[in-house]
């Protein structure tokens, strides 16, 4: 039971650490084995919360291995391709896939230049 956050930023970091703190408490209710839970943070850099201070991105990774399911960090995986129960993810020049019970996307958005287009 593989949860994928993709995106590192604010909303990334803190809805992974929060899904890693609920979702035993939820799972056990139905019975379920917490050890079966994955909370994965795929991040295309090299580190979580770029752009913040180097104190609170340290903070933020020795607490997200402190959860009651520590956070997964998958770090230089740049997403390829997003498919119903698994993500396809680049590291280096190996493409390789997650399965994934749920995939949830934190990064940012644009909006597809073709629609821009017929905006107008």
């Amino acid at each position: 039971m593989t949860f994928a956050v993709l995106g590192d930023g604010r909303s990334g970091v803190e809805l992974a650490a929060t899904l890693a703190d609920l979702l035993p408490d939820w799972y056990a209710q139905i019975s379920g084995n917490k050890q079966e839970i994955r909370v994965v943070i795929l991040q295309r850099g090299k580190e979580i919360l770029k752009g913040d201070r180097d104190k609170l991105r340290s903070s933020a990774n020795r607490a997200l291995q402190q959860h009651v399911v520590p956070v997964e960090l998958l770090l230089e995986a740049e997403i390829s391709a997003v498919h119903p129960q698994r993500v396809e993810y680049k590291h280096g020049d190996r493409t390789l896939e997650l399965p994934v019970a749920t995939i949830i996307w934190t990064t940012g958005t644009a909006v597809n230049p073709l629609i821009k287009l017929f905006n107008k």
